[in-house]
């Protein structure tokens, strides 16, 4: 891609990522093409797949461990509620009673989608220190700095 819909230049240059999961603001800087013209920015898919899977990571470490972790968890990894509920041996009605707060998620199915997620990024899944989310309801407040750079494609 050279020229932008409005026929101006793209430039690669810095783009600034943002998101709100779990109660905690995440961001990251990723370098992205931008129009010279109407400043539009091209950023590609592939790293924004990343950047959700570098915080549904940060979240399966630290949680919490409430419904909309859990939901944040599940999509990261491309699971739809169906198939993981069916994996998880519970109706999918009982996952969108926890993604919607309507119930306590359970503490073991909590710890599976975050190791489903942690495996999906090739990282320890840590899961001793996992449980210790689950035994207790801190929510850091402080904002998060990921750092998501472009790498080769790799399979996920």
């Amino acid at each position: 891609m050279k020229r932008c819909e409005c026929g101006g230049d793209l430039k690669a240059g810095p783009q600034r990522l943002s998101a709100v999961a779990g109660g905690r603001r995440f961001r990251a800087t990723v370098t992205a093409p931008v129009c010279r013209r109407c400043r539009a920015s091209f950023v590609d898919g592939r790293l924004l797949e990343r950047f959700d899977l570098a915080i549904a990571c940060d979240l399966a470490m630290r949680g919490p461990a409430d419904g909309e972790t859990f939901r944040f968890l599940r999509k990261a990894i491309g699971l739809a509620a169906a198939t993981l509920a069916e994996l998880l041996g519970v109706s999918a009605e009982t996952i969108s009673r926890w993604e919607n707060g309507q119930r306590a998620v359970d503490g073991p199915a909590w710890i599976t989608v975050g190791t489903l997620v942690l495996e999906r990024a090739g990282r320890p899944t840590s899961t001793l220190d996992r449980l210790g989310v689950l035994a207790r309801d801190a929510r850091p407040a402080s904002p998060v700095t990921l750092v998501v750079q472009p790498q080769a494609a790799t399979k996920m």
